[in-house]
């Protein structure tokens, strides 16, 4: 029961912050460039991509999925990158400052922006699974979703993790 627990965590955060699924709220926000009644868990993973995003200059911006998009499209396609053309189209729609949250409310911009949450949404799901074994007792909690970890804080100085790499020589 209490693994399960675990996965059930991640699937209700996959049903929440997946660009992959139009009926996840990021993938509706997408759809329609506005979500009110946004889940907590997206406004919190959201603003946090957006600080990243002030932070870094714009480096990482949660608004590049319609350029990554274009790319997937064009490799899919044409087995090369885009035309130049259509790379400064897409840029057009990459700026994270087009991103208003208002209450429980995100708006974007202008609705051909969409917003990826790729880069640290894993991390924040791997987080959340902790923390929902450890308030069914788990203890000395490990959880790797792809190389995304997390470990609970009460595990013990004294008594050290054993980790097995499969092939230390192709790190």
């Amino acid at each position: 029961a209490m693994i399960r627990a675990g996965f059930e965590e991640i699937e209700r955060l996959e049903g929440i912050l997946s660009r992959h699924n139009p009926a996840a709220a990021l993938g509706r926000l997408n759809s329609a460039g506005r979500l009110a009644d946004a889940p907590p868990e997206l406004l919190v993973v959201l603003r946090e991509a957006l600080v990243m995003a002030d932070a870094s200059g714009g480096a990482f911006d949660p608004t590049v999925l319609p350029l990554l998009r274009l790319w997937e499209r064009s490799f899919a396609g044409t087995g090369g990158p885009p035309a130049e053309v259509d790379v400064g189209g897409a840029l057009d729609l990459v700026d994270h400052r087009g991103v208003e949250i208002d209450g429980g409310t995100v708006t974007l911009a202008d609705p051909r922006m969409a917003v990826t949450l790729d880069g640290i949404a894993k991390g924040f799901v791997v987080d959340r699974t902790v923390e929902v074994l450890g308030a069914r007792g788990a203890e000395r909690v490990l959880v790797d979703a792809g190389g995304d970890m997390a470990t609970d804080d009460r595990a013990s100085v004294r008594e050290p993790w054993t980790v097995a790499i499969q092939d230390p020589h192709r790190l």
